[in-house]
C-alpha cells in the first residue's frame, strides 16, 4: 500500500498473496483478495483457478481471514457482506451468510446496489436484497454477456446487450427502470 500524499510504501504484504483481483471497502477498512472468476471455461485464464478468498486490513495489510471458496463470478461488496453466486461471508469475519442464489442460463458477472443485484438468467435477472425471495426475470430482454444492467441514482439502466449477439429475444432496445411505490 502505498501513502496517498507521498507515493512512499506504507505497508507490504507479501505472505501467500493468491488473487487476481483486489476489492477495498474503505467504509470497513477492508480489503478482499480473490480471482476474476467467470462462468463459462472459454473466458477463464489460466491464473484464475478459484477457490479462495481472503481479507486484509487497509491500514496495515494484516491478513484478517481467508475462506475456501468455489465462484463462478466475481465477488463483490455490499456493506458487511461479500456476495458471489455460490454465497456470501461476512466482510469482517469471513464466517458464511445465510444466502441462496440460483439463476437459469446465461453468462456475465453480477452488478450490484445497495439493495438489488443483477444479471442475465435467460433474461435481465435480478435478486432483491431486502425482500429475499429469490431470483425475479424482467422478461424479453437480456443483459450483455458482461454487466450491462447499472444501479445508479434510484434507477436500472439498461443499455442493449444482444445486437450483436446470435441469440434471439423480443426487444433490442435500451431501458431505464424505476422502483415501483
Amino acid at each position: 500500500a502505498l501513502k496517498t500524499d507521498t507515493g512512499e510504501i506504507d505497508w507490504r504484504q507479501e505472505e501467500d498473496i493468491f488473487g487476481t483481483q483486489l476489492s477495498v471497502s474503505e467504509q470497513q477498512g477492508v480489503i478482499l483478495m480473490t480471482y476474476q472468476a467467470v462462468r463459462h471455461n472459454f473466458f477463464r485464464l489460466p491464473s484464475e483457478i478459484g477457490g479462495r478468498l481472503a481479507a486484509f486490513g487497509v491500514n496495515d495489510g494484516r491478513r484478517l481471514w481467508e475462506v475456501k471458496a468455489d465462484y463462478q463470478t466475481r465477488p463483490f461488496i455490499n456493506g458487511y457482506v461479500v456476495y458471489t453466486q455460490e454465497g456470501a461471508w461476512n466482510l469482517l469475519t469471513g464466517q458464511p451468510v445465510p444466502f441462496s442464489f440460483d439463476r437459469s442460463y446465461g453468462c456475465g458477472q453480477i452488478s450490484a446496489g445497495a439493495h438489488l443485484l443483477l444479471f442475465r438468467s435467460a433474461t435481465l435477472g435480478y435478486f432483491d436484497l431486502s425482500r429475499n425471495v429469490g431470483v425475479e426475470n424482467f422478461g424479453g430482454i437480456r443483459t450483455s454477456c458482461w454487466i450491462n444492467a447499472i444501479p445508479a441514482g434510484g434507477l436500472v439502466l439498461v443499455p442493449d446487450g444482444s445486437s450483436h449477439c446470435q441469440c434471439s429475444y423480443q426487444m433490442r432496445s435500451w431501458l431505464a427502470l424505476e422502483p415501483s411505490e
